[in-house]
């Protein structure tokens, strides 16, 4: 099997390595392995970043709340899903916690999927920053805000100028 580079792995390491690539075609494998050479990140990086895709449109709402509380803190998910409560996320996120209602359920979607896209354009570390910071595109909002609001066309423009 070819070898696949991995930095993270160290030297390089082969598709068997890894159960996720490991099943993928020789083609798919290719396109996977330059597109991630792109966008700076190992092959394995990037399947990872494309399965959080696919799984961020399985409705959730614990698994969303979980996932943007471990990245984002139980405060801002609260700003994010218009919730007076800061320590209500963190209660969403746990396994015997109260399920959010619908509005707050839709957002904590909306978040995970705005993450997941942002993610893997500019990695997860700097997706947080991203989330917290105010946007033109956003009429000087922060996406926390346009998240809650609903505003999905504008959240769509301030992503459009990430990818440039």
């Amino acid at each position: 099997m070819q070898p696949v580079p991995d930095p993270a792995d160290g030297p390089a390491a082969t598709a068997s390595d890894d159960p996720v690539l490991a099943r993928l075609d020789a083609e798919t494998l290719r396109r996977l392995t330059e597109r991630a050479l792109a966008n700076g990140r190992s092959p394995t990086q990037e399947a990872h970043a494309l399965l959080v895709l696919a799984l961020a449109d399985r409705p959730d709402p614990r698994a969303d709340g979980e996932y943007l509380v471990s990245r984002l803190g139980s405060t801002f998910v609260a700003a994010l899903t218009g919730s007076s409560d800061f320590t209500t996320p963190a209660r969403w996120a746990s396994a015997d916690g109260p399920l959010p209602g619908q509005h707050a359920a839709e957002r904590l979607a909306r978040g995970r999927r705005l993450w997941a896209e942002v993610s893997t354009l500019i990695g997860e570390a700097s997706t947080r920053e991203w989330f917290l910071r105010h946007h033109r595109a956003l009429g000087g909002d922060t996406p926390l805000v346009a998240v809650r609001d609903g505003r999905d066309d504008q959240l769509r423009e301030a992503v459009a100028q990430l990818s440039g």
